[in-house]
């Protein structure tokens, strides 16, 4: 639905995956390309998410904490290397600081200032650093409500979507619209995901449940100290880690087998019916005005 509106959070999105993909990939125990070309395009890919939203500079500190964590582990007592979590790639500390700074600070820096260049062109008015003064002091005193705002806790509980478009055929009784309005088996199952993906990060040392959490955390958490108004398409940044957590825990499930994997089953029928049954409001697909309130579980969706 975010193609559909022409938005430009899937970039930001697509850009901080692409740097997590590249970043793990230079940790791999032989990896196809030489370990710094892996992250300088993790890099490089995390000041293009940055120039998209500045959220997705949060890439960039998942990146730099999962390699400080590493490092400091293996010199933590003496040079005694401590054990490392389950599944935590174990080269991921052995890259030169230097060369982690240079692939990770300059080289992000300089694609994020790079992205400024065509504007800065064509619009003399401000100089580079006097722009974001301008930008960062608009989003800090902006005021303004808006009827779609929402609160950042509650995008997990799915309770306030925005609404991109809107279309009614009076003479055929049917109304088409783009809601952003994700799937809300999935939405709803955010919070017990992160809570158990907690669990998994804390109890069983579990690097991947601990990259998810800590990327999670970073894509989310800022929002809460954020005054102006927010709306529900910025929790796009969390979500990937969220459905990450979720399949890594139906995976488990699925594992266990018994009930656990009857558990498994029947909430990945009720993703998949929830999308079919939702796939009208989120595509613009014409449907009858009746069939349309239907959809529409709680008051606060319309």
């Amino acid at each position: 639905m975010e193609s559909r509106a022409g938005l430009i959070n899937i970039f930001a999105v697509f850009f901080s995956l692409l740097a997590y993909d590249l970043f793990l990939r230079s940790r791999a125990p032989f990896p196809r390309k030489p370990r710094w070309l892996y992250l300088a395009g993790a890099g490089a890919a995390s000041g293009a998410a940055a120039a998209v939203k500045w959220i997705g500079a949060a890439s960039l500190g998942v990146i730099l904490l999962t390699y400080a964590w590493s490092w400091l582990r293996r010199r933590r007592g003496n040079g005694r290397h401590l054990p490392l979590p389950d599944g935590f790639p174990r080269r991921i500390g052995r890259i030169h600081p230097a060369l982690v700074l240079t692939c990770c600070v300059v080289l992000p820096a300089a694609v994020y200032a790079a992205t400024f260049i065509p504007h800065l062109r064509q619009n003399h008015d401000y100089s580079f650093v006097e722009l974001h003064k301008q930008m960062f002091g608009y989003h800090a005193h902006l005021q303004e409500g808006h009827h779609y705002a929402s609160r950042w806790w509650s995008w997990p509980l799915a309770l306030r979507p925005v609404s991109y478009y809107w279309q009614v055929d009076e003479a055929e009784q049917q109304v088409s619209t783009i809601l952003n309005l994700g799937n809300p088996i999935l939405w709803w199952l955010s919070i017990p995901a992160v809570l158990v993906g907690v669990w998994f990060a804390v109890k069983k040392k579990s690097f991947p449940a601990q990259f998810c959490v800590l990327a999670f955390a970073l894509h989310y958490l800022p929002f809460a100290f954020i005054g102006r108004a927010t709306f529900s398409y910025h929790y796009m940044g969390a979500l990937p880690f969220v459905f990450m957590l979720q399949g890594f825990i139906l995976e488990k499930l699925w594992r266990a087998g018994g009930w656990r994997r009857e558990l498994a089953f029947f909430t990945l029928l009720a993703a998949f019916f929830s999308a079919v049954y939702f796939y009208p409001v989120w595509t613009a697909l014409p449907i009858p005005l009746g069939a349309f309130y239907q959809r529409m579980w709680l008051v606060s969706w319309i």
